[in-house]
């Protein structure tokens, strides 16, 4: 009984945490791992050309999968543009 207990109070903490982060866990809006990609912290501007790919290769190869993975499955076109520079860099190259 107690570890049901101690697993549900852990699941809604989690829960909780993933709410109090607006609701959302994608790759695509980590400001942690996004940021390098934009001039501004409000991730509002996207960095162009080669400091945009420069952001892409420094990331880690699991990184750009899990990018490549949250662009494709981005059914809302939040990121359409970040995600259609990430396509011609060739996904997770």
């Amino acid at each position: 009984m107690k570890k049901l207990l101690m697993g549900a109070f852990s699941l809604t903490i989690m829960t909780g945490a993933a709410f109090a982060a607006g609701g959302t866990t994608s790759a695509l809006d980590n400001k942690e791992m996004m940021g390098a990609f934009y001039t501004d912290p409000d991730m509002k501007t996207m960095k162009s050309g080669d400091d945009f790919k420069a952001a892409w290769m420094a990331l880690k190869p699991e990184d750009r999968d899990t990018i490549t993975k949250e662009c494709s499955n981005d059914s809302e076109k939040l990121h359409n543009d970040f995600c259609e520079i990430t396509k011609k860099l060739g996904g997770a190259n």
